[in-house]
C-alpha cells in the first residue's frame, strides 16, 4: 500500500473509497476527487479574509474561484490537481497564522498538511520555496521571534520527512523516478543557464494567465501588484504567485498548464486586490 506502481498511492486510495458510495463506481471516483474543490473554495476565501480582501472585494474572489476555467476545468476532473490545489492553500493559511504567532504546535501542522499532499502528488513541493521566503522575512525581523520560528521550521520538516518517509524508502519508487522521463534539469544543464528556455517557460504562464482567466483579471492583478509595498496580504498573493512560476522555469524542463494550477487561487487574488485597489469595488 505505500506504492501504486512506485508513485505516491493516496490519490488512487481516495479513488477507491469513491467507489464505495451508493452511486455508480465512475460517478463516486470522481465525487471524491471534485469534493476537494470545496474545500479550495472555502480556504481561499478564509485565505483572504486572514490576509485583508475587504467583504465587497471577497465577492469578486469567490466569482474568480468559480467561473476561472482554469480551476473550473481541472476541480471537476478525477486528476491529482484537486487536492493538491485545496492543500496547497489550506498550507498557506497555516504558515499566515505561523508569521503571526509561531509554535511547534503550527509547525507540526503545516509539516502535516504538506506531507499529506505530496502522498498525492509531489507538486505541492513547488510551494515550499515561496513559503520559506515569507517565514524568514516575517519571522527572523525581530530577535524575539527568531528562535520560537526555527522551532516551528525545525518541527515542520522533521513532521514532513516522518510523513514522506515511508515512500521514500521504497526501492520500486526510485525505480520509477529513475525510469522515468528527466522532468528537471541537471546540475551541468542549470550550470550552462539556459536562458531561453527559462524565458520560454514564464511567457507560457503568462499567456495561460491570459488565455485562462482572461485579460481584465490579469490587468487587475497588475493593479493589486502595484500596491505590493503596502499590504500584507498582496505581498503574500504575488510571492505565492511569481515564486512558483520562476522554480518551474529554473528547474523544470518541460511545464505544462497543469503543472501551474496549484498558483492560479493566488493570482485570482491578486486580482481581486485589484478590484479593491481600483475602487471598483467602492
Amino acid at each position: 500500500l505505500l506504492t501504486l506502481d512506485g508513485r505516491q498511492p493516496l490519490f488512487g486510495l481516495t479513488i477507491a473509497l469513491g467507489t464505495l458510495l451508493p452511486v455508480a463506481p465512475l460517478i463516486g471516483a470522481r465525487l471524491a476527487i471534485v469534493a476537494w474543490s470545496l474545500v479550495t473554495f472555502g480556504v481561499s476565501l478564509s485565505l483572504a479574509r486572514e490576509v485583508g480582501l475587504t467583504a465587497r472585494a471577497l465577492r469578486f474572489y469567490a466569482l474568480f474561484l468559480i467561473v476561472t476555467p482554469y480551476l473550473l476545468f481541472y476541480d471537476r476532473m478525477a486528476l491529482a490537481e484537486s487536492p493538491i490545489v485545496a492543500l496547497s492553500m489550506l498550507a498557506v493559511l497555516i504558515t499566515i497564522k505561523i508569521i503571526r504567532r509561531p509554535s511547534v504546535r503550527m509547525g507540526i501542522i503545516l509539516g502535516t498538511t504538506l506531507g499529506i499532499g505530496w502522498w498525492y502528488f509531489s507538486l505541492i513541493l513547488i510551494l515550499v520555496p515561496s513559503m520559506v521566503i515569507l517565514l524568514i522575512f516575517y519571522g527572523f525581523r525581530s530577535r524575539a521571534r527568531r528562535w520560537p520560528m526555527v522551532r516551528t521550521m525545525i518541527a515542520c520538516g522533521v513532521v514532513f520527512i516522518g510523513i514522506v518517509l515511508p515512500v521514500l524508502a521504497q526501492e520500486h519508487y526510485w525505480r520509477v523516478v529513475a525510469e522515468s522521463p528527466q522532468r528537471f534539469f541537471s546540475v551541468r544543464q542549470f550550470l550552462s543557464f539556459p536562458i531561453a528556455q527559462w524565458m520560454q517557460t514564464v511567457s507560457d504562464a503568462l499567456q495561460w494567465m491570459v488565455a485562462y482567466t482572461s485579460l481584465p483579471v490579469m490587468l487587475l492583478a497588475v493593479i493589486g501588484s502595484i500596491a505590493f509595498f503596502s499590504s500584507f496580504g498582496i505581498r503574500v498573493a504575488l510571492t505565492k504567485t511569481i515564486v512558483p512560476v520562476l522554480m518551474s522555469a529554473m528547474f523544470v524542463t518541460t511545464v505544462s498548464a497543469r503543472n501551474l494550477v496549484v498558483f492560479v487561487p493566488f493570482y485570482l487574488l491578486l486580482g481581486s486586490f485589484g478590484t479593491q485597489k481600483s475602487n471598483i469595488v467602492s
